[in-house]
C-alpha cells in the first residue's frame, strides 16, 4: 500500500501544496474553515507529515526535555515525580509537543552530554527538578540563552524561572490548624532541606502570630525516611513533657511517626494529633486516615509547562516565579 503524499492531498482539497503545507504548521493566514477541511481531508486520507520536515521549517524539534532523578526504587519514596511529569505531558501534548526524560543518575553532573543535546538542537527546552539542579548547567544555559523553567524554588539568589508550591504557606495551614483545634505543644518533623526549612518558617510564624510557645526542643530535623522518623518521634515522646502534636514533612516521615505513637499505646488525636503534607500516596490509607496540607503537583507540573511554552515565546524573559497555594484537608488524625 502506498503512502499518501501532500501532492495527493492538495490536489483532492483543490488546493495548492503550500496551502496543505500551512495547515500543516498552523499559519495564522489561513482561514480556520480552510484548516478544519484540509485536516479533516488528511485524516480520511490517511495522511500523516512527516515530524522531522516539520520541525527543520520550523527551525524546532518540538521536544522538552525533563530533568529528573530515576534512580531505582526512587521512585516510589518521591510518587510525586509521576504526577509531575502528568502534569507536564499534558500541557505539552495538547500543543504538539514530545517529552523526553533524562535521568541525571545516567546523565551524571557533567556538562558535556547536556551542551551537546543543547548544540544538537534535539530540545527546544529543559523543564529541571529542582533536587537535580545543576548550577554550572543553569549558567551555561543562560549563556547559550537555551530555555529552561525550574521545578522548586532554589535556595540561592539567580535570575532563573521557576515554579512552586508555596511551602511557608503549607507551614503556617498546618500549624494553624493545629493551633485552632486546641493543640499547643505543637512539634515539627523534617529534615535538613529547601522544601523543609521553608514549611518550618511557616510553621514558626503561625506559633508566633498565635503568641503559641515555640519550643526548640520540639523541631527535629534529620533521616526522613519511614525508619529515621520513627526514632524522631521516639525521641519527642521520650522528653520530659512531650508535644500534644506534631506537623510531618511528608506522608512517609508521618507514618514512621504513627508507629512510634502507637508503639507506646498512645491514641490519636486524643493524645497527639498527627499533620502532614501531600495527599498521595499513603495520607488516606493510614490509621487514622491523615490529616494533610495539599500541594497539588500535578498541577505543579502543567503550570510548569505552561510556563515554558511562555519563555519560548518570550526568549527575552529573566526574571519570573510563581508560587502555587495549597489547600487543607481535615481527617482523622488531627479532628
Amino acid at each position: 500500500m502506498s503512502k499518501t503524499t501532500i501532492k495527493e492531498v492538495a490536489k483532492a482539497a483543490g488546493v495548492s501544496i503550500s496551502t496543505v503545507s500551512k495547515v500543516i504548521n498552523d499559519a495564522p493566514t489561513i482561514s480556520k474553515e480552510t484548516k478544519q477541511r484540509i485536516s479533516k481531508l488528511m485524516k480520511e486520507m490517511n495522511y500523516y507529515p512527516n515530524v522531522i520536515a516539520r520541525s527543520f521549517v520550523r527551525q524546532s524539534s518540538m521536544n522538552i526535555g525533563v530533568i529528573m532523578e530515576l534512580k531505582r526504587n526512587y521512585a516510589f519514596l518521591n510518587s510525586h515525580i509521576y504526577e509531575i511529569l502528568g502534569g507536564i505531558e499534558g500541557v505539552l501534548s495538547e500543543n504538539g509537543y514530545m517529552v523526553t526524560l533524562l535521568n541525571t543518575t545516567t546523565m551524571g553532573n557533567r556538562l558535556e552530554p547536556y551542551e551537546k543535546i543543547i548544540q544538537e538542537k534535539r530540545f527546544d527546552g529543559f523543564i529541571i527538578h529542582i533536587v537535580d539542579l545543576n548550577k554550572a548547567l543553569c549558567k551555561r544555559m543562560d549563556e547559550l540563552n537555551f530555555p529552561y523553567i525550574v521545578i522548586g524554588q532554589p535556595d540561592f539568589e539567580s535570575n532563573m524561572c521557576w515554579i512552586d508550591i508555596n511551602n511557608k504557606t503549607s507551614g503556617e495551614l498546618a500549624a494553624k490548624h493545629l493551633i485552632q483545634t486546641g493543640y499547643n505543644r505543637i512539634a515539627f518533623i523534617g529534615s535538613n532541606t529547601n522544601i523543609s526549612n521553608n514549611r518550618q518558617l511557616g510553621f514558626k510564624a503561625a506559633m508566633s502570630a498565635s503568641n503559641v510557645t515555640l519550643y526548640k526542643e520540639y523541631i527535629i530535623e534529620g533521616d526522613p525516611s519511614i525508619e529515621g522518623s520513627e526514632e524522631m518521634m521516639d525521641h519527642l515522646l521520650q522528653l520530659p513533657v512531650p508535644p500534644d502534636s506534631v506537623i510531618c514533612l511528608n506522608n512517609f516521615v508521618a507514618l514512621g511517626a504513627l508507629q512510634s505513637i502507637k508503639k507506646r499505646g498512645l491514641k490519636i488525636p486524643q493524645d497527639i494529633a498527627v499533620i502532614s503534607f501531600d495527599n498521595y500516596p499513603l495520607s488516606m490509607f493510614t490509621e487514622p486516615p491523615l490529616s494533610v496540607v495539599d500541594n497539588d503537583v500535578f498541577e505543579l507540573g502543567a503550570y510548569a509547562a505552561k510556563a515554558l511554552l511562555y519563555k519560548l515565546e518570550n526568549p527575552n524573559l529573566q526574571m519570573h516565579y510563581s508560587m502555587l497555594s495549597p489547600n487543607l484537608i481535615i481527617r482523622e488524625s488531627s479532628k
